[in-house]
């Protein structure tokens, strides 16, 4: 994945992003913050808590024989203690792409004030405006896979309204995952996925929470590639900004155009058949088309805006 950076920056810079988004059924997205370009997937806030950097503290420090851990994490303060009365995040932008499963996991240590003092998993899908606690995201629950070493509703936080979280003492490295099944209705959307520290006004001197080796995946997929189709034939006309889509059997009634970065940027919807679509508002680039025919089949392929 290191290697599609080259790809991802160029798109990045000239779309104007303020953050790349994680193509979750792309290529396996790893984030270890061993390279500078990592920091372009997180979003972090602006109040001096968080830092990609070297942990240099008693208990939140990364093994030197722990296997793929580097010299570098996303923690609270590299030396000192977290301060009091604080709510502080950082979050990835998630594409949830067309495919079987969605998979995520991290490796984390934390040491807070017990029951007091912590650190919580949320997730939103509508762009931030509401959150949710991952023990109670009703997507991801309902379409469970698996959920390890995630905290459980008795772990609760008092300096965040008592909801559930990472609170005491995780000394050792821990591996939390999670995946869940996709479905149609999930299809092409996007999920933020923030993590919050949070503390109350007392100074405990605790050391923070220290997370590291993102890994952001999908299983299988539902959906055949055009190129390989005869089904379906894309042609762009990028003189008249124009996008020819040319069924054989079955009605096109849906079609979706992705960027390399996982966003959304057209979705017609016509039960009547779709030939052509508008693509003058795309920049010049490489896109992803995706067609839904009227039986509910799926094709993908990528073209080129000129």
């Amino acid at each position: 994945m290191k290697r599609l950076y080259i790809l991802l920056i160029l798109c990045y810079s000239f779309l104007g992003f303020s953050q790349i988004p994680l193509g979750i059924c792309w290529p396996g997205n790893n984030i270890d913050f061993e390279y500078d370009l990592d920091s372009i997937a997180v979003k972090i806030d602006t109040n001096k808590i968080w830092y990609i950097a070297k942990p240099n503290k008693s208990i939140l420090f990364l093994p030197p024989d722990h296997p793929y851990l580097g010299e570098y994490a996303i923690i609270t303060d590299t030396n000192d203690y977290y301060p009091n009365s604080i709510q502080s995040s950082f979050q990835f932008k998630i594409f949830l792409g067309y495919c079987d499963d969605y998979n995520i996991q991290f490796e984390h240590k934390y040491d807070f004030e017990e029951n007091k003092d912590g650190g919580i998993i949320e997730t939103s899908y509508d762009n931030g405006q509401t959150w949710n606690n991952i023990l109670f995201d009703t997507i991801i629950h309902k379409n469970l896979k698996e959920f390890n070493n995630v905290y459980s509703s008795t772990d609760t936080i008092s300096s965040y309204n008592n909801q559930p979280g990472f609170a005491g003492l995780q000394e050792n490295i821990a591996v939390v995952s999670f995946g869940f099944y996709s479905n149609e209705d999930i299809w092409g959307d996007s999920m933020l996925l923030r993590f919050t520290i949070a503390s109350d006004a007392s100074d405990a001197q605790n050391e923070g929470w220290m997370l590291d080796e993102f890994s952001f995946w999908g299983g299988g997929t539902y959906i055949d590639e055009a190129s390989n189709s005869k089904s379906i034939e894309i042609v762009s006309n990028s003189k008249d900004n124009i996008l020819e889509i040319k069924s054989e059997h079955e009605k096109i009634t849906n079609v979706e155009i992705i960027s390399l970065l996982g966003e959304k940027m057209i979705s017609k919807i016509n039960k009547n058949d779709i030939s052509t679509l508008d693509i003058s508002s795309l920049n010049t680039g490489i896109y992803i088309v995706i067609c839904k025919t009227e039986n509910s089949n799926y094709w993908y392929t990528k073209f080129i805006k000129l």
